[in-house]
């Protein structure tokens, strides 16, 4: 768990102190709770039950039939995640997975202007991707599940911390007005719910604090997986969408793939399965780059398997293996890194290479 997803976390437990919570009965065998996030942060009282925004359950039924999708294309051989929280934001930017959170846009916008929405599509099932290899790690990776209870553990108690901070403010804001209007015993009464929540607040914060660095102990595991985290997940957007440049396209604008915007470029370009510079002889990248840095891996997968409809038509057989392979390696690796900052010292080419060579070797396995 580095420091940058706990700022994630963050921000994400900020909006959830006001978000609002959608009902919507004919998706609960696939959502635990579902969140309409307007923009990112709604204004609405997070009290509220029902949800006074332009997100429906019609937007929820879109991403729910995308779920349904994906499921049947992992078939009976990949386990798939437990009832997610979904968080719909309305046109934004960004998409991730949190734990059993899962936020993503009604809209994808690249640099403010709306994509296609089969482009939206796509990110949703990238997205999903993460919940999915997440779920089997848990079972396949040791450790895994241990981190993530603590990482669900950690969003629980900080969302009740920022909830109680925010009623903190609250009940201040309301013993100050009576005690200006000179109504003593009324701001008496508030005063004591006041120091109740308090106290509540000061046993969350100690709460969280002991959480996190409960998940700053098992960072190295977070930190390794998160490449092979971003492989999976395209490889199951590329699958859905049939197209080995489905993210680069869902990620691309012309407007700003130019030099003012090499390093996004770049990252963008190595997510492309189909682009040649991704070959393994040609390719230079970056081992901080967690997106792109299986460019050569998606490369091999496309021009060996993936462009193939039998591999696509058996699509929970495809998956199954490049999902046994990661774990293959993830679990290799684990072995020779005391501390995260190892893995960006490791040979990206050799790393690359060894998991080409563990995917054909599941390949070669019927």
């Amino acid at each position: 768990m580095n420091k940058n997803l706990i700022v994630l976390l963050l921000a994400l437990i900020v909006s959830f102190t006001a978000q609002a919570q959608l009902k919507c009965p004919e998706w609960a065998d696939t959502f635990r709770k579902i969140y309409a996030d307007e923009s990112g942060l709604l204004e609405a009282d997070y009290y509220e039950e029902d949800a006074s925004s332009t997100i429906s359950c019609r937007d929820v039924a879109k991403i729910g039939n995308v779920v349904n999708e994906v499921h049947s294309l992992l078939g009976s051989k990949i386990r798939k995640p437990d009832k997610l929280i979904l968080n719909v934001m309305n046109d934004y930017e960004n998409a991730y997975v949190a734990g059993p959170l899962i936020n993503v846009p009604t809209t994808l916008l690249v640099q403010g202007l709306t994509k296609h929405p089969r482009y939206t599509k796509t990110v949703w099932v990238h997205e999903y991707g993460h919940a999915i290899l997440d779920e089997n790690l848990k079972t396949k990776v040791r450790g895994w599940k241990t981190l993530h209870l603590y990482l669900e553990k950690y969003i629980h108690a900080s969302i009740k911390s920022a909830r109680a901070e925010d009623k903190i403010i609250k009940l201040q804001d309301i013993m100050d007005e009576l005690e200006n209007q000179g109504h003593a015993k009324e701001a008496l009464k508030i005063k004591n719910k006041l120091d109740k929540v308090v106290k509540e607040s000061d046993f969350l914060d100690e709460r969280v604090y002991k959480l996190e660095a409960e998940l700053l102990k098992r960072e190295k595991l977070n930190i390794m997986a998160m490449p092979y985290h971003e492989l999976f997940a395209d490889v199951l957007a590329v699958v859905y969408d049939k197209d080995g440049a489905a993210v680069s396209k869902a990620l691309s604008r012309t407007k700003f793939m130019n030099h003012h915007h090499q390093e996004y470029r770049t990252s963008v370009r190595h997510r492309d399965f189909t682009d040649r510079n991704n070959r393994i002889d040609r390719f230079k990248g970056s081992v901080h780059d967690i997106h792109g840095y299986f460019a050569p891996v998606r490369y091999h997968l496309w021009t060996n398997y993936l462009r193939r409809p039998s591999y696509l038509r058996e699509s929970s057989k495809t998956l199954k293996k490049v999902l046994d392979a990661i774990v293959s390696e993830i679990n290799y690796l684990l072995q020779f890194s005391d501390r995260y900052e190892d893995f960006f010292e490791f040979d990206i080419k050799k790393i690359n290479e060894r998991l080409i060579k563990e995917i054909d070797k599941q390949f070669s396995q019927k």
